[in-house]
């Protein structure tokens, strides 16, 4: 069986396909916590980019003006 998970971060969809473990038990938690850190990490590399971004333009409104 497959899960398609749509993971929103900022103004970007990521879909991640990915195939479930056929046991549940160990293997099931070791791939729910292995998806949710791949989740956590994309969103939080999203946010620091939003960060910088916000910074950058924000800095250089500041020169300009």
């Amino acid at each position: 069986m497959n899960l398609c998970i749509a993971a929103k971060a900022s103004s970007t969809k990521a879909l991640v396909n990915v195939a479930l473990p056929s046991t549940s038990g160990d293997d099931f938690e070791a791939f729910l916590r292995r998806t949710v850190e791949e989740i956590l990490n994309h969103a939080v590399r999203d946010a620091i980019s939003e960060v910088d971004r916000i910074i950058f333009e924000e800095e250089a409104s500041d020169v300009t003006v």
